[in-house]
């Protein structure tokens, strides 16, 4: 019996050691990544870049909104200015009338917008629009006429789903506010120019190709 009596009393030390660590844990807990101690490990720090990255993107994407819509309104004053000098259809001259009216609002409030934002203001359209005016100030009559409706048309095709676009998307809010508010505004244009394009070509004095 001598023999297995220093293993006991081992075992027995060994037990008691075991539980007191066991204790030990259960009394102190450790971080579950002791490189970030102190952090919150609930926190998926990807996802949290992620999405400011995503969000920083969207502003950046906002302010060239703004630029962009600038450029078209001077755009569409020019063309409009155009349109009331050269159109032979009263109603192109009007629409044209109306649009270097309410772009010239529209124009004002995004300048004002683009200064809040410390955002260069461009001074101008775009050198595409402005060789798109050349093409146009070389017209007259019928032709201008019909390529100046189809000119808008596409245009504001193009406008009205870009500006929706931003509506809903802008992280920016008075961007976003901006987007809002002039949207049923390129709405009403399209409406009136598409209504234009569909009377001159029953009259036979617009394609609507």
């Amino acid at each position: 019996m001598a023999i297995f009596t220093p293993i006991l009393r081992l075992s027995c030390a060994t037990a008691v050691m075991a539980f007191a660590l066991g204790v030990s844990a259960q009394t102190y807990p450790q971080p579950a990544n002791p490189g970030l101690a102190g952090s919150n490990p609930g926190v998926n720090r990807t996802n949290t870049n992620d999405a400011l990255y995503s969000a920083t993107a969207q502003k950046e994407t906002d302010k060239d909104f703004v630029r962009q819509m600038i450029m078209g309104n001077h755009s569409e004053i020019d063309a409009g200015n155009l349109a009331v000098q050269k159109a032979s259809n009263e109603e192109v001259k009007k629409f044209g009338q109306k649009m270097v009216d309410d772009h010239t609002m529209l124009l004002n409030d995004l300048t004002k917008l683009a200064d809040e934002l410390h955002i260069k203001a461009p001074q101008a359209a775009s050198s595409k629009d402005k060789a798109m005016a050349a093409k146009l100030s070389a017209m007259s009559g019928d032709a201008f006429d019909r390529a100046y409706v189809k000119d808008m048309v596409k245009d504001h095709e193009k406008d009205v789903a870009e500006v929706k676009k931003e509506a809903n998307s802008a992280a920016i809010p008075e961007v976003k506010d901006a987007a809002t508010k002039a949207l049923p505004v390129i709405q009403g244009h399209l409406e009136m120019i598409q209504g234009i394009q569909k009377n001159m070509a029953a009259g036979g004095s617009a394609s609507t190709k």
